[in-house]
């Protein structure tokens, strides 16, 4: 079985998201895709803006009509989240399958400065990167989402329609006295 992980922060999740996943399973005709939201940040100053719950119930909403999975291991795992620890974790469950890791646009010039990324290739059968592999026709970034909250404009259209009305009714992402 052909297996797609894709790791995200889910801070919100976006279109751009299932937009890259789709084209992968397609064009890699890929059996099985599983979504990893990360626990806690391994970047100091990237810090997660949503809760854990709300992130996986964001991502769920996400794909609701879709044959896809979230694997919580990253997201209610303790400590630091590390790539290399989810791939080896999966590597144990999915042993007999080939492993496609998925990386979107946002993460690549940082990958090489992340925990032991020199031994991803020993996990997985192919990694893909979004602006490579695949047709990007929009780059839109769980951050542009978030800043785009904070200063008040719309952002239909950038996140599932399930997932906008969510942020709106808990007013997630809002410019806050503490922020």
């Amino acid at each position: 079985m052909k297996i797609g992980i894709f790791g995200l922060s889910a801070d919100p999740p976006t279109n751009a998201h299932l937009h890259i996943v789709k084209q992968a399973e397609d064009r890699y005709k890929l059996d099985k895709i599983i979504f990893v939201p990360c626990g806690e940040s391994r970047y100091k100053d990237k810090t997660l803006v949503a809760s854990k719950a709300d992130r996986y119930f964001m991502l769920d909403m996400s794909l609701e009509n879709c044959k896809y999975q979230i694997s919580p291991y990253e997201l209610y795992g303790e400590g630091t989240s590390y790539l290399i620890d989810t791939l080896r974790h999966l590597d144990k469950k999915y042993r007999e399958d080939e492993l496609f890791l998925i990386f979107g646009t946002d993460c690549i010039d940082s990958i090489p400065s992340w925990k032991e990324s020199y031994l991803y290739k020993d996990y997985v059968f192919r990694i893909l990167f979004a602006t490579r592999d695949f047709k990007i026709h929009t780059n839109i970034r769980s951050s542009i989402v978030r800043d785009k909250i904070k200063k008040g404009k719309k952002i239909t259209g950038l996140v599932p329609e399930k997932v906008e009305k969510f942020i709106k009714a808990r007013e997630l992402y809002k410019e806050t006295d503490e922020n």
